[in-house]
């Protein structure tokens, strides 16, 4: 398993969804019991909400990131 740092996004814009387990990056946030999300490692995390990211990027630009995962 490869460890980042916790500010480290790591996107894969061909993944079946997004995920994290940082609820304070959250700009828009539902609370919802969605399952499970099985990892490659079939490491298993309950998915516990779903909500809007926004990344703030030093040239200026933004991207909202829409229905992204919160996990745990």
């Amino acid at each position: 398993m490869v460890f980042f740092p916790s500010h480290t996004w790591l996107l894969d814009f061909g993944a079946s969804f997004h995920l994290t387990s940082h609820k304070e990056w959250f700009t828009c946030y539902e609370v919802k019991s969605l399952g499970k999300v099985r990892y490659g490692d079939s490491h298993m995390c309950d998915v516990i909400g779903i909500g809007d990211i926004s990344i703030h990027f030093g040239h200026g630009s933004l991207l909202i990131m829409k229905n992204v995962c919160h996990v745990v």
